[in-house]
């Protein structure tokens, strides 16, 4: 058997206070489990701002804010374009949000043109397209690591005047993680199918971090190798466990990683796994290594799904 995972409100003064609210209907009801779903925790209803994100990863903090920016930059794809925003987010939103460019190349008068009050980038990208800004256009610059989904949400937060729902937020993460170790227990191997390469998930990622959290260890070996350092099937008994979480990116552009994860389920290699013999092997979506507060709940219903 295959088991797949399914995947105080005021702004500041910097962003633009309307009543309209742009309905989303992607996030799911909360289930009938303890507690429900975090998924279900995340806004269904988006105030339109004149905010304007230099990071899809910040626009995706900031519509878990409950604000839904102008648009941002997006993530360059293999035919170097940029990617569309992905499919795990509200639809409603994201068809009106305005794509500037990629975050390597953004497109620095689209972005003028849009009028933002307040931008929001990284210090390692944001500072060509912030010299192209109105000078009455505040910018704020977020310093920490792209892997630290935690301090990306507090900055988006403090920035658009939601200190308190960023913390109830992660603290719902946590407190729920939290609360599935005790039921956890085993082995759990992850792996990342990504266009040429088949890339180990450790606990740098939010998948990996989380998993750990839940109460999972993850095989010493396959831990220890580098995120970027990519696995032949002659490498497959590293992904040895209890529990074999598979990561894909269906429908995405910028990759072709299901293609390839065929090629590794039809390998004799891949079925004398025992956690594939047993049907212990779960596939999820990008969202497990992708280090953004909308995707760590999406991570977190994930393991509560997988544990059952």
């Amino acid at each position: 058997m295959l088991l797949t995972a399914c995947g105080d409100n005021d702004v500041d003064e910097s962003v633009e206070d309307t009543s309209t609210t742009i309905a989303a209907e992607a996030a799911p009801e909360p289930t009938d489990e303890v507690g429900g779903s975090i998924v279900g925790a995340l806004p269904t209803e988006f105030e339109p701002s004149n905010l304007v994100t230099l990071d899809p990863l910040l626009y995706q903090a900031a519509l878990a804010m409950g604000v839904a920016p102008i648009g941002t930059p997006t993530f360059e794809t293999a035919a170097g374009v940029g990617a569309p925003l992905p499919d795990y987010l509200p639809a409603e939103v994201v068809d009106e949000a305005e794509l500037f460019g990629t975050i390597l190349t953004p497109n620095v008068e689209a972005v003028a043109a849009a009028g933002p009050d307040l931008v929001l980038g990284t210090a390692q990208f944001a500072p060509p397209v912030s010299q192209g800004l109105d000078a009455t256009t505040d910018v704020a610059l977020y310093e920490g690591a792209f892997t630290d989904w935690r301090a990306a949400t507090t900055f988006v937060g403090a920035q658009v005047g939601r200190d308190g729902e960023a913390s109830a937020l992660i603290a719902a993460i946590d407190e729920r993680v939290a609360s599935l170790a005790p039921e956890a227990s085993g082995t759990a191997s992850i792996v990342r199918f990504t266009g040429p390469d088949v890339l180990p998930i450790n606990e740098t990622a939010v998948g990996g971090e989380l998993l750990v959290g839940a109460g999972f260890t993850l095989p010493e070996e396959l831990a220890a190798l580098s995120p970027a350092q990519s696995l032949s099937l002659e490498q497959i008994e590293l992904l040895d466990a209890d529990v074999i979480v598979v990561v894909l990116q269906e429908g995405s552009d910028t990759v072709s990683g299901p293609d390839q994860y065929d090629d590794w389920v039809a390998s004799p290699l891949w079925e004398a796994l025992p956690a594939v013999q047993r049907g212990d092997v779960v596939e999820v979506g990008p969202c497990w290594a992708t280090p953004t507060v909308w995707c760590a709940a999406i991570v977190t219903d994930d393991i509560e799904e997988i544990i059952g």
